[in-house]
């Protein structure tokens, strides 16, 4: 088990993937900057990060009163998502540039569900 939060490589990747919106369980966003960080910090110049999150779209209409029971397991997820210039800014901070979004796999609009990022390290 690696966690995203604190991780290091012993030699620079082309490309790293995060995905099934496995950014929005960071919670603090003081974390999801060091995730940005440690993966700018693992790529070699101009490799490429791909990463996704669930909307504040989603978030917000989709699942805002969505509640499912189930008669055999109870799961509680705990997610938060933050609105993409919060993103790109943190991205862009740390050096990633030529940042790209797309919304559930095709052309970026707010109401989606699934935003894509595809960025480089500068």
């Amino acid at each position: 088990r690696i966690d995203m939060c604190d991780f290091a490589v012993d030699s620079q990747l082309d490309l790293i993937l995060c995905l099934c919106d496995s950014l929005n369980y960071v919670i603090d966003l003081k974390n999801v900057k060091q995730a940005f960080e440690n993966t700018y910090n693992a790529l070699k110049k101009g490799g490429s990060f791909i990463f996704d999150i669930d909307s504040m779209y989603k978030m917000e209409t989709i699942l805002k009163d969505y509640d499912e029971e189930n008669d055999r397991v109870y799961e509680e997820h705990y997610q938060k998502t933050y609105d993409v210039e919060t993103y790109i800014e943190l991205l862009e901070k740390i050096g990633f540039k030529n940042i790209k979004l797309y919304s559930d796999f095709s052309k970026y609009g707010t109401e989606c569900e699934r935003v894509i990022f595809v960025c480089q390290k500068g």
